[in-house]
């Protein structure tokens, strides 16, 4: 990698982030141009479902719009190379209805949802850069904890949660596990 730089997603940046998701369109794995990384933004599983596409892109623009930042992008050279999904977690409404959470409402923990590297740029490192990026960007604007939910690289499928070693390495530390192979792993800022 050459010049590898990351920001969070403002308006400014949503025409990065548009053409990231547009451009994976044709991929097998890790396709965000129907998700658009809304599934835990929204009140309900059914409506990312029957959003997939255009109108969950269009939520996200809202999103964006509204000045809350979903996500870090990763730049290479100036292009967009990568996405993290990290908010506050009382931004994802939808992690609401499928946990148990002790206080979800405390806006000093952010979550780690998802990752996108598009097929040319896997391989390199990129998603432990996006996340360590990530958790530098919560805890600069006030996150105590952050949490993800990894699975172990067998059992990661498409990697859109991201794995296990990758969250290990960033500084996380599994609390507990969400079934056999994912874990909820933390980040506790106060320790680092």
């Amino acid at each position: 990698m050459n010049s590898l730089e990351f920001h969070p997603v403002t308006p400014g940046r949503w025409p990065d982030l548009d053409r990231l998701f547009s451009e994976s369109a044709g991929e097998e794995l890790g396709n965000p141009s129907r998700c658009w990384c809304m599934e835990w933004r929204l009140s309900s599983h059914k409506k990312w479902e029957d959003g997939q596409g255009e109108p969950n892109r269009k939520a996200m623009r809202r999103f964006v719009a509204g000045r809350q930042v979903p996500g870090i992008l990763a730049y290479i050279d100036g292009e967009p190379a990568g996405w993290c999904s990290v908010s506050p977690r009382p931004t994802l409404i939808g992690l609401k209805a499928v946990g148990q959470y002790r206080r979800f409402d405390d806006p000093s923990v952010w979550v780690v949802v998802c990752f996108y590297v598009p097929e040319n740029r896997r391989g390199q490192g990129l998603m432990g850069r996006l996340l360590e990026a990530a958790v530098r960007f919560a805890v600069a604007n006030g996150a105590r904890i952050v949490e993800g939910y990894p699975a172990d690289a067998r059992y990661a499928g498409d990697g859109a949660g991201g794995t296990i070693d990758v969250f290990q390495r960033a500084g996380f530390v599994e609390v507990t596990r969400v079934r056999e192979h994912q874990a909820v792993m933390r980040y506790y800022a106060d320790r680092a």
